[in-house]
């Protein structure tokens, strides 16, 4: 069976070892990620987006060790490119544990909110593409002029996902707000504690990653 052709087939095929799906789920997802970054302003790269969290959410909403498998593998496989998937597979992994407690679930279901969660967790560095790729590979510390210029890529990536016509306050939360702190360290803005949104400080902990 071709996975180009028969993706989400094979993604929903229980006969196919979970594992395996973790694994293509995470080849294809790599592959679209790329594109994505390379060309944000494409329709049908952002379209590819849109699938790969529905399939990211599909997959980890299945059974607990669905979330589990993608989880251990993104743990184990990190790139440039594909660390906006990781932390998407990570938070979506980690905010499906959180929402399936059953007093979650009693009042509503959850599948909408992963959805959400997952455009916030794939689309929180998209700034970064707006960044030369000198400053993104450096190896060793920034200068003050670089680190300010890193410094812009929340900012940047929140009107990018605006001007694609996102208007989810989750995604704008986490694409904002993924390198703050409780204590008001981090960029940008000076929030705090309980000011900060709470699916922000989900996005801080794997964004660390």
């Amino acid at each position: 069976m071709s996975v180009e052709n028969n993706f989400e087939e094979i993604l929903t095929d229980e006969s196919v070892d979970l594992e395996k799906r973790a694994s293509i789920l995470n080849e294809k997802g790599e592959d679209v990620m790329e594109a994505f970054f390379e060309r944000p302003e494409s329709t049908e790269n952002y379209k590819k987006t849109q699938e790969l969290v529905g399939n990211i959410v599909r997959l980890a909403h299945s059974n607990e060790q669905s979330a589990l498998s993608m989880m251990n593998l993104a743990r184990r496989d990190y790139n440039t490119y594909s660390h906006s998937l990781h932390v998407c597979i990570l938070g979506v992994g980690f905010s499906q544990s959180i929402l399936s407690d059953k007093r979650i679930l009693e009042a509503k279901p959850i599948l909408n909110d992963l959805h959400d969660l997952g455009e916030g967790f794939i689309y929180h560095d998209l700034g970064k593409s707006l960044v030369d790729a000198s400053i993104l590979k450096k190896v060793g510390p920034l200068s003050p002029v670089e680190w300010e210029i890193i410094k812009k890529h929340p900012i940047d990536g929140a009107q990018m996902i605006q001007e694609m016509g996102i208007r989810k306050r989750a995604v704008l939360h986490i694409t904002l707000y993924h390198h703050k702190r409780m204590d008001g360290t981090g960029y940008p803005y000076g929030l705090t504690g309980d000011k900060l949104p709470v699916i922000s400080r989900i996005a801080a902990i794997h964004g660390r990653l």
